[in-house]
């Protein structure tokens, strides 16, 4: 039997990584953007992916060659990430203002990492759902040691690696 592709499942974590890539961007080509901007783009794509993820509610469950599952439970995960992604980069414009030159990685970051939390959620098999868990943690190793100069940034940084490593 031929297994379905259907790509379309796909859309709400395409948005976030389009916007993801759209941020950095953004910063690449207007270095001396203001950083709330992009926190408010960000939040812009975050709520774009929320609203992609509400089409999906209620609909028969569809799988991706055995690996991904898009179902309630997905929908679920789809929303909460988009919700967090939502209100952490609104909540990071204020606090990154000062401590940081560029910000374009950390918005981009925060998206990679939610749409890592849907797939987390969505998989079907182990294999999937320990990249995307190694997805997510690569992401939240970067985004805790964010803030260089900030000593306590760099020592959470440092013990979350090592206990990634040792655990």
């Amino acid at each position: 039997k031929l297994m379905e592709r259907d790509y379309t499942i796909f859309i709400p974590e395409f948005i976030a990584c389009g916007v993801a890539v759209f941020v950095i961007f953004v910063e690449l080509m207007w270095p001396k953007i203001q950083r709330e901007y992009l926190a408010y783009l960000t939040a812009a794509g975050a709520l774009a992916w929320g609203i992609a993820g509400l089409f999906y509610i209620g609909k028969d469950p569809v799988e991706f060659q055995g690996l991904i599952l898009s179902d309630d439970y997905t929908t679920f995960f789809r929303l909460l990430g988009a919700g967090i992604v939502f209100a952490t980069s609104l909540i990071s414009a204020h606090y990154l203002r000062t401590r940081v030159q560029t910000a374009g990685e950390y918005y981009g970051l925060l998206l990679v990492a939610g749409s890592a939390l849907v797939y987390m959620a969505a998989a079907e098999e182990l294999i999937t759902a320990y990249i995307s868990l190694e997805l997510l943690s690569f992401c939240l190793y970067i985004l805790v040691g964010y803030l260089k100069r900030d000593r306590l940034s760099a020592e959470a940084s440092l013990k979350y690696i090592l206990l990634g490593a040792f655990a």
